[in-house]
């Protein structure tokens, strides 16, 4: 749900630069880069003005290919899975 167009030479909140950066590393959580870091580089201030870019390091993509369950615990398979 990112728009880079709604970011562009347009008045934003630190809030909104704070919630995209979290909702960026989550989607990346959950596909496989549990890793994966968001921050702002290049920051450049010129008078009333700030600009920035969004830097997303996504990390090594990491697989689980199996799922091995061990012990007495009584924890469905389905919820372990999701």
């Amino acid at each position: 749900s990112f728009s880079e167009k709604s970011f562009n030479n347009k008045p934003v909140s630190l809030t909104r630069i704070t919630h995209l950066q979290q909702k960026l590393l989550t989607e990346c959580e959950n596909n496989g880069y549990p890793f994966a870091s968001v921050k702002l580089d290049s920051v450049f201030i010129d008078r009333d003005k700030v600009s920035a870019k969004l830097n997303l390091q996504k990390g090594e993509l990491i697989k689980l290919d199996s799922v091995v369950f061990k012990g007495t615990a009584r924890i469905r398979p389905a919820y372990v899975l999701n």
